[in-house]
């Protein structure tokens, strides 16, 4: 069956993390709920691809990101041309952040399988392979690169690497995704505990999504208490996703449903790209193994991975099936340029 980007390259995106209660004394960025933003959207598609996952756009439209089609590429895209990124050395490839001046980061993957180097991919094509482990998300236009290793967020500046995290007392793991020309980053905040959950509340798979700027670092005001912030723009306008779980009519399990955000003048608007609220709640699929099986569907919505400085969004529409007695899973996806209405 067919499987993310992540799960080829074997990469974990998703942390057990601790219960918000514990996080009480942290800032909140202040904020509501606004109406929803009109976008015009543009579907995203490399011919061949069966998997496609774009992770960063500048201020030209230029993406980045990675692609499937029997073998994993890293890419960029440059007016619609798609030049493939491939480090020697390296298993995989995945460029993850491209900023105005053409400057892309990103990550490899060693030969085993395991191990990762951030990397700074210039302008002319050539290499530098950054300092330590772990990836590097976004570069700014001055350079300013940011990303995570193990449990703390990294920082690049001017070649000298310094790390960051959430000041937060305990257990916790800081990622960082995005930064603008300011300086100012997002991410978000994995917190491990489990001791004091909420009433009904699942007391993992809790993780906040943060700002720090001029005012200081602050938790986003999203509804849900799973959430990442993935990029911010010169306008200092975050975009990012929470996810929901209510109960699933189809069965007894959770579907899980995420949401698009876009944080802007204090106020938290939704985004979901098209046909992101359209899969169904099951399928039956043809498995050579099992024969005909019924899957659910528990995980689909929509995720904002990248903002540029013209508000344009990169927006990926999903939906994971899956049937819990034989495994037998499928996903699907479409990838668009979500571009805002005046």
């Amino acid at each position: 069956m067919k499987k993310s980007f992540q799960q080829w390259i074997g990469r974990l995106s998703r942390t057990q993390t601790r219960n918000l209660l514990l996080a009480v004394a942290l800032s909140i960025a202040p904020g509501g709920m606004a109406q929803s933003p009109a976008y015009t959207y543009q579907e995203v598609t490399i011919p061949g691809a069966t998997v496609l996952d774009v992770q960063g756009i500048n201020a030209s439209g230029d993406l980045v990101g990675a692609y499937f089609d029997g073998a994993a590429h890293g890419f960029v895209r440059r007016q619609g041309v798609i030049e493939n990124i491939q480090i020697p050395g390296a298993r995989f490839t995945v460029p993850y952040g491209i900023n105005n001046s053409g400057e892309i980061v990103g990550y490899i993957i060693y030969p085993n399988g395991f191990n990762t180097r951030p990397f700074l991919r210039n302008r002319d094509g050539s290499i530098v392979l950054l300092e330590g482990q772990g990836i590097a998300e976004g570069i700014n236009s001055s350079g300013t690169i940011v990303g995570g290793q193990f449990s703390v967020g990294q920082i690049f500046y001017h070649g000298q690497r310094t790390f960051f995290s959430y000041p937060l007392p305990g257990d916790t793991v800081t990622n960082l995704r995005g930064i603008n020309g300011k300086g100012d980053f997002v991410g978000e905040l994995a917190l491990f505990d489990e001791t004091f959950p909420a009433p009904g509340e699942d007391p993992f798979n809790q993780q906040l999504a943060f700002i720090v700027d001029k005012n200081g670092p602050r938790i986003l005001p999203t509804p849900s208490r799973l959430a990442a912030a993935t990029g911010i723009n010169g306008s200092g306008d975050v975009a990012g996703y929470y996810i929901l779980a209510p109960l699933n009519p189809a069965g007894t399990d959770e579907v899980w449903l995420a949401h698009g955000f876009v944080y802007s003048g204090g106020q938290l608007n939704t985004v979901d790209a098209p046909g992101s609220s359209d899969w169904p709640l099951t399928l039956t699929v043809d498995d050579p193994d099992f024969g005909m099986v019924e899957l659910q569907r528990i995980y689909s919505g929509t995720i904002l991975n990248a903002i540029n400085d013209q508000g344009q969004t990169v927006a990926r529409s999903f939906a994971s099936y899956l049937d819990f007695d034989t495994f037998v899973s499928q996903d699907f996806e479409r990838t668009y340029i979500g571009t805002p209405v005046d």
